[in-house]
């Protein structure tokens, strides 16, 4: 009948890899071992005695391999299935990603058009600004064609929101600027006929 020891070597040599896992029977195995070791008796006298050392060191060495060669493969299937891990992570990450975009496009799409939409409004605002300013080279044509283009701009509120109130005032002032310029260009071009003539 076999002990409950030799029992843990069997098991052990058979599943090598069963003490990486699981600590109880790694201290049993040490146990197991330790016991043999000082059960046994040495006798260095004869070849007999030399050679059963030398094969309960073997005994001991060969589980140790064992266990090593086992680790080893644990290892390596460890790291296969880290590696499929990884591998399902980085698509799971990918695909979740992809479908992240896809549930946040309209909100994206809108963010998008709502910069356009600010940049161009912020861009008609400064040209509105700017338009009341006539430079001193400008003929009648020149500043009627701006007059022209700031009465073409329609300020939808809707569209100018918060820019809205700043706009119309950027607007009128434009419009007011620019009549007045047209008129000032006039008188002077008929100051200067007047004065040819004289």
């Amino acid at each position: 009948m076999k002990t409950e020891e030799s029992m843990s070597i069997e098991l052990v040599m058979t599943n090598p890899g069963i003490v990486l896992v699981d600590r109880e029977k790694l201290n049993a195995l040490y146990g197991t071992i330790e016991r043999e070791i000082e059960a046994f008796v040495p006798d260095v006298t004869s070849e007999v005695g030399r050679k059963a050392i030398a094969s309960l060191a073997y005994k001991v060495a060969r589980t140790k391999t064992a266990i090593d060669d086992a680790g080893a493969e644990l290892k390596s299937e460890w790291q296969k299935k880290s590696q499929a891990v990884d591998l399902s992570r980085r698509e799971i990450r990918e695909k979740l990603d992809a479908l992240k975009d896809k549930a946040r496009k309209p909100l994206t799409d809108w963010e998008i058009a709502e910069e356009e939409r600010a940049a161009k409004c912020k861009e008609v605002l400064e040209f509105l600004q700017g338009a009341a300013s006539v430079p001193s080279d400008y003929d009648v044509t020149a500043v009627q064609a701006r007059l022209a283009r700031v009465d073409g701009i329609v300020l939808e509120k809707d569209v100018y929101q918060k820019l809205h109130y700043a706009a119309v005032i950027a607007k009128a002032n434009a419009v007011i600027a620019l009549q007045s310029a047209i008129a000032r260009i006039q008188q002077e071009e008929l100051n200067r006929v007047e004065l040819a003539k004289l």
